[in-house]
């Protein structure tokens, strides 16, 4: 065999390898198999897969880049996100600072954020209805955090860890109905504010590590006592601006007199706005009256 022929054979084959090497290249991309149907993409860094309920959304299930982002967009490309994958950006660097889930997402799942050290705050676009367990674990750089009115389940652990979550008070709409174990596991809050008149399912430990958290819960809400074993918290009926463990005209009279002198501490507004507009008026009183002649069964937090 000359040597032209031996170039040949050389440059052949190394075509041959180089389309092989192609095509398999095109089945991966940083590390992750792309399968050959539509179900799954790679768009702007973001690893995607379409859900699987005939609505032509999709799910991030992961984070390809070293450039860093605050932003979970609404749309990549021509796909509408619903949902955050369980472990999408789990022990992330690239995520950093405050981060706002956009309106179409309804579900976050396990682990989605767990120990991303540079987050610092979470809003939640309104539709977002479930936090899975462990959904923002030891993220120990969360200063703020804010819920939406449709929220309905917290999990397992959520919030444990995030040690420098430090709240004056934490809403959780009349939507919840469940709080899960550790929930809010060593973070700082003063009050937690309970707004259904049903009690959510709440784990006795969800606020544990809090150390003397009062969680308000309503006048005329069916609550029971099966939460209320947690030493770490005291539980206050909305209203109750005396802090004798009742609710009755002496309130409404009292949130009047305090309104008028323009003179009220953190408890009493924090307690007493039941219209939450941030401030005690007459319309307040008139709210613990009407809640009190209209509560036949919870007068008392005892």
């Amino acid at each position: 065999m000359n040597k032209k022929r031996v170039f040949a054979v050389f440059i052949i084959l190394s075509i041959v390898l180089s389309v092989g090497n192609f095509y398999m290249a095109a089945d991966y991309y940083d590390g992750d198999i792309q399968p050959q149907d539509d179900t799954r993409a790679f768009e702007d860094n973001y690893i995607l897969e379409k859900n699987n309920d005939g609505s032509n959304t999709y799910t991030i299930v992961g984070y390809e880049s070293t450039i860093h982002t605050n932003m979970i967009p609404e749309k990549i490309g021509d796909k509408t996100i619903t949902r955050i994958g369980d472990g999408a950006f789990k022990d992330s660097t690239y995520i950093i600072g405050n981060i706002i889930i956009p309106d179409t997402v309804t579900y976050i799942g396990s682990e989605a954020f767990s120990g991303c050290t540079r987050l610092y705050g979470v809003t939640l676009g309104k539709e977002v209805k479930t936090i899975g367990d462990r959904s923002f674990y030891n993220c120990q750089t969360m200063i703020s955090l804010n819920f939406n009115n449709k929220l309905e389940s917290i999990g397992e652990r959520a919030f444990s860890g995030c040690i420098q979550l430090d709240l004056q008070f934490i809403n959780l709409p009349s939507t919840v109905t469940n709080i899960g174990t550790r929930a809010f596991d060593r973070v700082k809050t003063k009050y937690v504010r309970l707004l259904s008149l049903n009690e959510p399912t709440i784990a006795s430990d969800s606020f544990s590590g809090c150390q003397y958290t009062n969680i308000i819960i309503p006048l005329n809400g069916d609550y029971k006592d099966t939460f209320w074993s947690n030493e770490d918290v005291m539980k206050v009926l909305y209203g109750d601006i005396s802090n004798d463990g009742k609710v009755n005209s002496y309130d409404a009279s009292l949130t009047i007199d305090k309104f008028k002198e323009n003179e009220h501490t953190e408890y009493d507004l924090i307690v007493a706005d039941l219209n939450f507009d941030d401030r005690l008026n007459s319309q307040d009183a008139a709210s613990i009256i009407d809640a009190y002649k209209n509560n036949s069964n919870t007068k008392s937090a005892e």
